[in-house]
């Protein structure tokens, strides 16, 4: 192998190799008048070489910067360096023949030829890579944003308030809600008609409106040409124009559900390209994401309150019965030898009932969230079941004059069911309906059958369930705000689970001032 150096090689191969390379070259005699362009200047730029050879350097950067650039070139072109980068004080920019703006580096350096100097430029498009990182810086700052609350509606303010700043002229933060319809829960704006127009926006939309919300199919984003039917107004269309306004809706989607969607608005008649579609997914996927946590530390929040409130309800029934107990077996022990004392054996016998209950109802509620409350149905007389659960309210209905109305002219005979556990869901239902009952009042429970099914009803006078709360009338441990009545809030929700494993529905309707009914069904015997 020898050691001679390799011969240097020759210039039109040379010119071959420059002319391919996938960066910008540019060469420019003195006057700066271009005298060679690549064919990645022709791509980068959009000039044939025909079309720029011998026209001005300043053809190829922004109008603000020509002169000094061109000043720039004249100095290094007198100045004693071969070679240096462009633009280590500030970030350079070219045009293309569109008029188009983009990043770029660049690097110059002087050739001699044919006995003077040629300035020659390789420069590079930067506009992926700046791009990029613009991207992934905002999704940094999205992260830290949406990490810094675990309040829901702070955490979709946050999403509203970058998509509107980084990808459209406004933001509308969608949540459904447990009955399937949307809550408008956050929106933000970055132009004055942006504001206009989510004034317009309806804070509440239906069920099937929400599935438009959310139907993009895999948690994609979807781009309209307006905005869907469910949110669109008169005076929407009238703030929008006659020109087509783009809309990009992004569904909120973690763990596997859609929780709600972005939905954002293109400036003016501008529309989203790939870049925005994209970033507001991966927007999207991140608010959905802390979103969910918020709910489940909120979630985990509530449980903890309402845990301590429990135990309290629990240690204040418990320590009432067994005071009683406590006070009847100090009376007895006090009274002459055989003296039983009816009414004190009585005070005792009731308040151990209502101890076994409670802690029956904490029993149940430990199967129901282990998902092993069993029932053993069986072909069971009807009436025995209804007598016996009106037998084991008799006492409270007596005591505040509520009757009870049994309307069964039209049950069957038989139902297939757990006597026991039935005996308990009535019960339950019942003691809820007097309990809530004003004094003389009356409850109704209706038993017919339809299709197979035998449904129980049962309606009280009181004062009623706002439509907020039926939806959380059978979750274990809830108590509606202004509940004074005592009692842990088990009662419903071990009905729900005991008729749910007898194969039945359950569901309440009520309006304020006007009570409330409870339904259920079961299946008739054979």
């Amino acid at each position: 192998m020898s050691d001679r150096p390799p011969s240097p090689l020759p210039r039109a191969l040379l010119g071959e190799i420059a002319e391919i390379s996938s960066d910008a070259i540019v060469c420019i005699d003195i006057d700066q008048r271009i005298v060679f362009f690549n064919q990645g200047a022709e791509r980068i730029f959009g000039w044939t070489a025909e079309e720029i050879l011998g026209r001005d350097l300043g053809l190829l950067l922004p109008s603000n910067v020509r002169s000094v650039h061109a000043d720039h070139v004249k100095r290094f072109a007198q100045g004693p360096e071969h070679a240096r980068l462009m633009g280590q004080r500030s970030a350079i920019s070219g045009m293309r023949k569109s008029g188009e703006e983009f990043p770029a580096e660049a690097s110059i350096a002087k050739v001699a030829h044919d006995g003077g100097v040629v300035l020659a430029v390789a420069l590079r498009d930067t506009s992926d890579r700046v791009r990029a990182e613009r991207e992934q810086n905002f999704l940094v700052r999205a992260g830290v944003q949406l990490a810094s609350s675990l309040e829901v509606r702070a955490t979709c303010a946050h999403a509203a308030r970058l998509a509107a700043g980084e990808l459209g002229a406004w933001c509308a933060v969608y949540l459904v809600d447990t009955a399937g319809s949307a809550r408008l829960e956050a929106c933000d704006h970055a132009r004055a008609d942006g504001r206009a127009l989510l004034q317009t926006l309806p804070h509440t939309v239906s069920a099937a409106g929400a599935g438009i919300l959310g139907g993009g199919g895999g948690g994609a984003a979807r781009l309209l040409d307006a905005l869907p039917p469910a949110l669109a107004s008169q005076s929407a269309d009238t703030l929008l124009g006659e020109a087509p306004q783009s809309v990009l809706i992004a569904p909120l989607l973690a763990r596997g559900s859609v929780s709600g969607a972005l939905v954002l608005g293109a400036a003016g008649g501008a529309g989203f390209d790939g870049d925005a579609v994209f970033l507001a997914q991966e927007l999207a996927g991140r608010a959905a994401i802390a979103i969910d946590n918020a709910r489940l530390y909120e979630a985990a929040r509530r449980a903890v309150l309402g845990r301590d409130e429990i135990m309290s309800i629990v240690s204040h029934d418990i320590g009432t019965a067994i005071s009683a107990i406590l006070i009847s077996a100090k009376a007895l022990g006090s009274r002459p030898e055989g003296d039983a004392g009816p009414d004190l054996v009585e005070n005792i016998r009731r308040a151990a009932r209502q101890v076994g209950r409670l802690v029956s109802d904490l029993l149940d509620a430990e199967r129901l969230e282990r998902g092993s409350l069993s029932v053993r149905p069986e072909s069971t007389p009807l009436s025995e079941i209804v007598t016996r659960a009106c037998e084991m309210v008799d006492a409270p209905a007596s005591e505040r004059s509520v009757a009870i109305a049994v309307l069964a002219d039209s049950a069957p005979e038989f139902v297939h069911a757990d006597a026991d556990r039935v005996v308990q869901i009535l019960s339950n239902i019942l003691g809820n309906a007097v309990k809530y009952s004003p004094d003389g009042g009356r409850v109704e429970l209706s038993v017919t059958e339809t299709d197979g099914q035998v449904r129980f009803s049962v309606t009280d006078a009181g004062p009623g369930i706002a439509a907020e709360h039926l939806t959380r009338l059978f979750e274990p441990f809830w108590k509606g705000p202004d509940d004074g009545t005592g009692g842990a809030g088990l009662g419903l929700a071990i009905a729900r689970g005991l008729v749910r494993a007898h194969g039945g529905d359950i569901e309440a309707e009520s309006t304020i001032g006007d009570g409330a009914t409870v339904r259920f069904t079961l299946p008739a015997a054979e």
